[in-house]
C-alpha cells in the first residue's frame, strides 16, 4: 500500500469533520436562537386534547374536499356523456345531410341564367348592373353569387 495516499485521506477526513463540526455550531446557534424567539413568545400549547381536536378537524376538512373533489368528477364525467350524445347527434345530422339533394343554384334560377350571371360577375361587373341586365333583383343576384361561393369551398359536393 501507498502511504501517501493515506495521507491525503487523513487530511480529507479531518476537512470533512471540521466542516461537520462548522455546520453543527452553525445549527446549534441557529436553533439557540430560534427557541430564545419561541420562548419570548406565546407559548406552545401541548396540550394533547387541543393537538386531537386539530387533527379531527383536519381529517373533517379533508373528507369534505374528498366529498367535493368527488362530486366535481361525477358532474365533469355527466357533462362528457352529455357532450358525447350532443357529438352522436350531430354526426348523424351530418350524415344526413350528406344524402339529402339540395337545390342547386342551376335549378333555382335555370342553368343559363346562372351561368350568365355568373359569366358576367366573373367578368367585373357590378351586381346593379347584372340585376337590371337580368331582371333580377341586386339581393337575388348577391343570393346565387354566395351560394354559388359556398357550394364551390363546401367539402360537401352535391
Amino acid at each position: 500500500m501507498d502511504l501517501s495516499n493515506w495521507n491525503y485521506v487523513r487530511i480529507d477526513l479531518i476537512l470533512l469533520v471540521g466542516g461537520l463540526l462548522t455546520m453543527m455550531i452553525i445549527m446549534l446557534t441557529y436553533f439557540r436562537r430560534m427557541m430564545g424567539a419561541l420562548r419570548d413568545s406565546r407559548p406552545m400549547d401541548w396540550n394533547p386534547y387541543r393537538i386531537r381536536k386539530w387533527v379531527e378537524e383536519s381529517e373533517a376538512i379533508c373528507e369534505k374536499l374528498s366529498e367535493m373533489i368527488e362530486e366535481r368528477k361525477q358532474i365533469a364525467d355527466r357533462l362528457i356523456a352529455h357532450l358525447d350524445e350532443r357529438i352522436q347527434t350531430l354526426c348523424s345530422m351530418i350524415s344526413s345531410l350528406d344524402q339529402v339533394n339540395l337545390p342547386i343554384v342551376e335549378e333555382v334560377y335555370g342553368e343559363e341564367q346562372a351561368g350568365r350571371i355568373q359569366k358576367m360577375a366573373e367578368e367585373g361587373q357590378k351586381f346593379s348592373d347584372i340585376a337590371k341586365q337580368t331582371g333580377r333583383t341586386i339581393g337575388e343576384i348577391e343570393l346565387m353569387m354566395n351560394l354559388k361561393k359556398s357550394q364551390e369551398s363546401s367539402p360537401f359536393k352535391i
